[in-house]
């Protein structure tokens, strides 16, 4: 007589305990953070900031694009005109 197995726990995706996926998203959030970091340190200063990462210019905007980094641009550069006609009306 065999007795057949019944799992209680739903089997989940694949991908959600698949190590090498973890890895790449942890190293992903990791350098996204990293970068993030490095361009708040420089004023989105891009050129110092690939020389800080020790990557091309190139390879540093790629990365922005990649993850999705280029709208901070936009919001410093709002920010900036703000302070500027702030200036301007003192």
């Amino acid at each position: 007589m065999s007795v057949e197995r019944v799992s209680l726990i739903p089997l989940p995706d694949s991908k959600a305990f698949d190590l090498k996926e973890i890895r790449r998203k942890a190293a992903e959030a990791a350098e996204r953070e990293h970068i993030r970091n490095t361009l708040s340190y420089t004023n989105w200063n891009r050129k110092a900031a690939a020389k800080l990462l020790q990557v091309s210019y190139k390879a540093l905007l790629y990365k922005i694009e990649k993850y999705h980094l280029n709208g901070h641009v936009n919001v410093l550069k709002k920010q900036n005109k703000e302070e500027q006609q702030q200036g301007v009306k003192r």
